[in-house]
Protein backbone atom coordinates (compact mmCIF):
# COMPACT_ATOMS: atom_id res chain seq x y z
CA UNK A 1 0.00 0.00 0.00
CA UNK A 2 2.20 2.66 -1.47
CA UNK A 3 -0.56 5.77 -0.30
CA UNK A 4 0.47 8.12 1.84
CA UNK A 5 -2.30 9.12 5.21
CA UNK A 6 -3.19 12.84 5.14
CA UNK A 7 -4.12 13.80 9.00
CA UNK A 8 -4.68 16.96 10.58
CA UNK A 9 -1.18 17.36 12.87
CA UNK A 10 -3.45 16.62 16.20
CA UNK A 11 -5.06 13.36 15.18
CA UNK A 12 -1.40 11.83 15.10
CA UNK A 13 -1.24 12.49 18.79
CA UNK A 14 -5.16 11.36 19.40
CA UNK A 15 -3.53 8.18 17.48
CA UNK A 16 -1.70 7.11 20.41
CA UNK A 17 -4.17 6.90 22.81
CA UNK A 18 -7.13 5.52 20.50
CA UNK A 19 -8.95 2.95 22.34
CA UNK A 20 -12.26 2.07 20.49
CA UNK A 21 -13.95 5.26 21.77
CA UNK A 22 -14.80 8.40 19.66
CA UNK A 23 -17.22 11.23 18.14
CA UNK A 24 -19.13 8.25 16.04
CA UNK A 25 -19.43 5.26 14.81
CA UNK A 26 -17.95 5.91 11.58
CA UNK A 27 -15.16 7.65 13.72
CA UNK A 28 -14.50 5.22 15.36
CA UNK A 29 -14.27 2.38 12.44
CA UNK A 30 -11.85 4.88 10.27
CA UNK A 31 -9.63 5.70 13.43
CA UNK A 32 -9.88 1.44 13.97
CA UNK A 33 -8.69 1.27 10.32
CA UNK A 34 -5.83 4.10 10.53
CA UNK A 35 -4.48 2.56 13.64
CA UNK A 36 -4.49 -0.74 12.30
CA UNK A 37 -2.66 0.44 8.70
CA UNK A 38 -0.09 2.10 11.69
CA UNK A 39 1.00 -0.61 13.43
CA UNK A 40 1.12 -2.82 9.95
CA UNK A 41 2.90 -0.77 8.26
CA UNK A 42 5.79 0.75 10.21
CA UNK A 43 7.16 2.90 6.93
CA UNK A 44 3.91 4.38 5.66
CA UNK A 45 4.20 7.88 4.50
CA UNK A 46 2.07 10.13 6.06
CA UNK A 47 1.59 14.10 5.25
CA UNK A 48 -0.68 16.80 7.52
CA UNK A 49 -3.23 18.76 5.99
CA UNK A 50 -4.83 21.52 7.83
CA UNK A 51 -8.39 21.40 6.90
CA UNK A 52 -11.11 17.79 7.80
CA UNK A 53 -9.02 14.92 6.74
CA UNK A 54 -10.71 11.27 6.40
CA UNK A 55 -11.31 11.07 10.43
CA UNK A 56 -12.91 14.81 10.21
CA UNK A 57 -15.31 13.81 7.72
CA UNK A 58 -16.51 10.57 9.27
CA UNK A 59 -17.93 12.93 12.09
CA UNK A 60 -21.55 14.00 12.37
CA UNK A 61 -21.86 17.09 10.61
CA UNK A 62 -21.89 19.60 13.63
CA UNK A 63 -18.35 18.23 14.96
CA UNK A 64 -17.26 19.14 11.18
CA UNK A 65 -18.79 22.43 10.88
CA UNK A 66 -17.25 23.40 14.87
CA UNK A 67 -13.69 22.03 13.23
CA UNK A 68 -13.84 24.31 10.42
CA UNK A 69 -14.01 27.59 12.63
CA UNK A 70 -11.38 29.62 13.05
CA UNK A 71 -11.12 29.84 16.63
CA UNK A 72 -11.79 25.78 16.94
CA UNK A 73 -9.77 24.34 19.52
CA UNK A 74 -8.93 21.80 16.54
CA UNK A 75 -7.77 24.21 14.70
CA UNK A 76 -5.14 25.41 18.01
CA UNK A 77 -4.11 22.25 18.89
CA UNK A 78 -3.04 21.71 14.95
CA UNK A 79 -1.50 25.12 15.24
CA UNK A 80 0.25 24.45 18.94
CA UNK A 81 1.77 21.38 17.71
CA UNK A 82 3.14 23.12 14.05
CA UNK A 83 4.62 25.98 16.41
CA UNK A 84 6.40 23.20 18.22
CA UNK A 85 7.65 20.72 15.71
CA UNK A 86 8.70 24.02 12.97
CA UNK A 87 8.86 22.53 9.46
CA UNK A 88 8.59 19.01 10.04
CA UNK A 89 4.68 19.24 9.43
CA UNK A 90 5.62 20.90 5.51
CA UNK A 91 6.23 17.53 3.82
CA UNK A 92 5.31 14.24 3.02
CA UNK A 93 7.56 11.85 5.19
CA UNK A 94 7.66 7.90 7.00
CA UNK A 95 5.77 7.87 10.04
CA UNK A 96 8.46 6.34 11.58
CA UNK A 97 10.72 9.05 10.75
CA UNK A 98 8.12 11.75 11.86
CA UNK A 99 7.96 9.66 15.29
CA UNK A 100 11.43 9.97 15.93
CA UNK A 101 11.37 13.37 15.56
CA UNK A 102 8.06 13.83 17.71
CA UNK A 103 9.40 11.65 20.52
CA UNK A 104 12.54 13.95 20.33
CA UNK A 105 10.75 17.17 20.21
CA UNK A 106 7.62 16.70 22.32
CA UNK A 107 7.84 15.97 25.96
CA UNK A 108 4.81 15.28 28.13
CA UNK A 109 4.74 18.74 29.25
CA UNK A 110 4.79 19.74 25.73
CA UNK A 111 1.64 17.38 24.69
CA UNK A 112 0.07 18.80 28.19
CA UNK A 113 0.37 22.42 26.61
CA UNK A 114 -0.28 21.32 22.95
CA UNK A 115 -3.47 19.31 23.60
CA UNK A 116 -4.60 21.35 26.83
CA UNK A 117 -8.28 22.35 26.30
CA UNK A 118 -9.24 18.70 24.80
CA UNK A 119 -12.53 17.15 25.70
CA UNK A 120 -10.39 13.74 25.75
CA UNK A 121 -7.62 14.77 27.88
CA UNK A 122 -8.92 14.14 30.96
CA UNK A 123 -8.93 10.49 30.19
CA UNK A 124 -5.19 10.19 30.12
CA UNK A 125 -5.12 7.75 27.10
CA UNK A 126 -3.01 10.15 24.51
CA UNK A 127 -0.92 11.11 27.08
CA UNK A 128 -0.47 7.12 28.24
CA UNK A 129 0.07 5.71 24.82
CA UNK A 130 2.45 8.78 24.14
CA UNK A 131 4.93 7.87 26.81
CA UNK A 132 4.45 4.41 26.19
CA UNK A 133 5.97 4.70 22.67
CA UNK A 134 7.74 7.10 23.11
CA UNK A 135 9.57 5.07 25.78
CA UNK A 136 9.83 2.32 23.35
CA UNK A 137 11.59 3.91 21.12
CA UNK A 138 14.10 5.46 23.51
CA UNK A 139 15.17 1.41 24.26
CA UNK A 140 15.49 0.51 20.66
CA UNK A 141 18.05 3.69 20.20
CA UNK A 142 19.64 3.02 22.94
Amino acid sequence: MGTSIKLRPHHILCLHGFKGLGYSEDFIKQMQEISDKIKRERHVKISFIFDLDILCHSCTEDNRKACLQQNSLSRLIDKRLKKKLKGLLRRETSLTFFLEKLYKTISARKMDYICRGCEWKKFGYCREGYLKKRLMLEKEIT
